[in-house]
């Protein structure tokens, strides 16, 4: 005990200068740039993420590491592993409460960027994508070929924590997640070396080591386990669905438009064959311009149509009538890849700059005439 407490000591001296001054240790590592807080206002850029305007508190690592690989992200995790940096993961910078970055006047941490890994590569409806890759940049090169995968709305969330955490959408109810897409990742692990994971096949009683990283990796929360550098999806064939539809409903807020509208939803939804209904996606969000802009309520649906099912419009008729006039709708015959790619996408902001303050607000109502 006495000769391990010693060599942990002898250590600690030896790489104390190094492990004190990560841009110059990791310099001649990794190919990506490294930002630390004395690069000023390079590091004021480099921290801002979705929550910073609600915590910027929280988000202050020792570090930024933006990689270009996964030789960087081995570096860079066995640099933090040798000098006791805690790591983060950040790919888009959209996790809510702030998890992706970290604050290092708790525990010196280092976060490791992965927006610069961009790779997206298509064979037949197999794709190789990166974790740096953003939806919309994924939505639109599957579009070019035809293809398409259930995922998340928003234009600038990445791949890499969305797939790590579900990855719903609007084709969900259909598709599944995007998590369900994944055959196969590509992950850095505390030991710092990549190791490929696949997708489990079915039967045997006891998992693998590969069998449970898998599983916990795809919905164990983005970077609890490891860093993913890299996925491989199965994506779907548009020809496959020939008689897929979008609709929209988009209309100016006021309370008793929206009574109405999330009334129809509740019928639509409430009706016993809604249940085994997998050909129709529907969503309705509000939203605001500016912080002192309009606010608008949009109902939106997709027929997906299995089989070659016609379009049934009977959902799109129940939202006109409920609209009555007061905004405009519309439907049409697309492909589900550019449903995703031009129409499903959210491209504006997703919150105003501070002093802008996110708020949740929950009602103690019963029914929809409360």
């Amino acid at each position: 005990m006495a000769m391990a407490i010693l060599l942990t000591a002898s250590l600690g001296s030896l790489f104390g200068p190094y492990c004190d001054d990560m841009k110059h240790a990791l310099a001649s590592q990794v190919k990506g740039e490294v930002v630390v807080p004395s690069d000023n206002g390079t590091y004021d850029e480099a921290i801002q993420q979705y929550a910073y305007t609600s915590m910027p508190e929280k988000l202050h690592p020792s570090g930024v590491v933006y990689v270009l690989n996964a030789d960087d992200v081995k570096a860079a995790v066995q640099y933090a592993w040798l000098c006791d940096y805690l790591v983060t993961v950040r790919s888009g910078g959209h996790q809510y409460m702030g998890l992706s970055s970290c604050d290092s006047s708790e525990h010196k941490c280092m976060q490791i960027d992965l927006s610069n890994i961009t790779t997206l590569s298509i064979s037949d409806t197999t794709v190789r994508v990166g974790a740096g890759v953003s939806l919309l940049a994924l939505y639109e090169t599957l579009s070019q070929s035809g293809l398409f995968v259930s995922a998340g709305e928003c234009a600038t969330v990445h791949v890499g924590g969305h797939a790590q955490t579900g990855g719903y959408g609007f084709l969900s109810r259909s598709f599944g997640t995007l998590a369900d897409h994944v055959v196969a990742f590509d992950i850095v692990l505390a030991d710092g070396e990549l190791h490929h994971i696949t997708k489990p096949q079915s039967g045997g009683s006891r998992l693998s080591e590969n069998d449970r990283l898998f599983w916990a990796v795809l919905g164990g929360g983005a970077g609890s386990w490891g860093v993913v550098t890299e996925y491989v999806i199965e994506a779907h064939k548009d020809s496959d669905y020939s008689q897929s539809t979008y609709y929209r409903c988009l209309v100016p807020w006021n309370s008793d438009v929206f009574a109405d509208m999330v009334r129809a939803m509740d019928a639509v939804t409430s009706d016993a064959a809604w249940d085994t209904n997998h050909d129709e996606a529907l969503w309705m969000s509000t939203m605001k311009t500016s912080p002192i802009g309009l606010n608008f309520v949009m109902f939106e649906g997709v027929w997906v149509g299995h089989d070659g099912k016609a379009f049934d419009n009977s959902t799109y008729t129940a939202f006109v009538n409920a609209v009555a006039g007061r905004g405009q709708c519309f439907a049409f015959s697309t492909t589900l890849s550019v449903a995703m790619a031009q129409y499903k996408t959210f491209r504006g902001a997703r919150e105003f700059p501070t002093p802008y303050i996110k708020r949740s607000r929950a009602s103690k109502a019963t029914s929809l005439d409360e």
